[in-house]
């Protein structure tokens, strides 16, 4: 078995916690049922000036790899899926079964209708996930009708379309979005909660009446919840700026990026999905592999989501080998999630759900 992450340059960090989610899974497995594990650095590129993956997957192949893992980025991704597709083009490495399945940690740009090649199998942590299984769990409650503040960028970008396309389809309605840039986010409050219409109203009745009057601005009242995606540091200063704007007692959603694991004031309220990795501890395999993680690393601090999407992609890997998972088939419990394999051989993932309360952290039931 091989596993193309980059453990070198830009993105080391990122595999080195995952190369180490992949051991301690490795390591948890009985001696006697291990296939070998080689790791290929897809991160520097190799001196024939060859892509890195590219090299390193024609490496894993001619070294009898039966199983890849990886690549991590994008558009190593798109190059590994061109390989395969080229390959099950070729008579000869199809009579041979020289083509490894690819289990890759991110997902594919594909154009709908585009068919993703044979053996490869997608398997990655999407904030755009999360943001379709927000809307559910709001519908689920009633809660219709949304406005959505989400950094400035293409994550941002992407996060809304994903949360708006789901809403929509369930009947929601997206009342009002912003794009968020800098520290000041008071006039895209403003805005998108109808504040700066009520103080316009105001002003213009003054104006026609010709005198001051007393004045409490309202923000829109149809307003159902709030989804405020981003890291732990931007939705606690957008909070914040809520609470300032009497807005603060809008039921809010995020995604699992906004928990750190600290369930302080700023957070009340915030409802998101996250692995249980991170939100159940006391889950039994959670623990069982904390525990021997500990035992190998000792502090785990640091060694979050990368280093459970290591963890499960070799339980990923194992069920596709054994025939366990397969599209539309089987699941694994795994401590990024509850996974299973659909058509276009994405690994979807069921999530926990918590709430910050009271400056705890509580478990909420997992439905939708």
């Amino acid at each position: 078995m091989a596993a193309l992450l980059p453990l070198t340059g830009r993105n080391a960090a990122t595999g080195a916690q995952l190369r180490d989610g992949l051991l301690a899974a490795w390591y948890a497995q009985p001696a006697e049922g291990r296939l070998p594990l080689r790791f290929y650095d897809t991160g520097a590129a190799p001196a024939d000036g060859a892509s890195a993956v590219a090299s390193g997957y024609a490496a894993a192949r001619a070294a009898g790899a039966s199983f890849v893992i990886g690549p991590l980025i994008r558009e190593d991704v798109t190059a590994v899926a061109a390989a395969l597709a080229t390959a099950a083009d070729a008579p000869a490495a199809r009579r041979a079964g020289a083509t490894p399945g690819v289990l890759a940690l991110n997902f594919l740009a594909t154009a709908p209708g585009v068919a993703t090649p044979a053996g490869l199998h997608q398997f990655g942590l999407s904030p755009e996930d999360e943001a379709r299984a927000v809307a559910r769990r709001a519908l689920s409650v009633g809660q219709r009708r949304a406005v959505v503040l989400v950094p400035a960028g293409d994550w941002g970008d992407r996060v809304l379309r994903a949360f708006r396309e789901e809403l929509e389809a369930g009947g929601g309605t997206l009342l009002a979005n912003r794009s968020l840039q800098g520290r000041e986010h008071g006039p895209a409050i403003r805005a998108a909660l109808g504040i700066d219409a009520s103080r316009g109203r105001h002003q213009r009745l003054q104006s026609l009446l010709g005198s001051a009057l007393a004045f409490q601005p309202r923000r829109r009242g149809d307003v159902d919840m709030l989804f405020l995606p981003g890291q732990p540091a931007h939705v606690r200063q957008l909070r914040a700026q809520l609470n300032f704007e009497s807005a603060g007692d809008i039921p809010f959603y995020s995604t699992s990026d906004a928990w750190d694991g600290r369930a302080d004031a700023d957070l009340e309220g915030l409802v998101f999905p996250d692995m249980p990795w991170m939100i159940a501890p006391n889950d039994s395999r959670v623990a069982a592999l904390h525990a021997q993680a500990e035992a190998a690393w000792g502090d785990l601090r640091g060694r979050g989501r990368l280093f459970a999407l290591g963890i499960d992609a070799l339980s990923v890997e194992e069920a596709l080998r054994t025939g366990k998972l397969a599209p539309g088939r089987g699941e694994v419990e795994g401590v990024t999630g509850t996974l299973a394999l659909d058509d276009e051989r994405r690994v979807r993932r069921a999530l926990r759900w918590a709430e910050v309360r009271s400056g705890m952290l509580r478990p909420l039931d997992d439905s939708p």
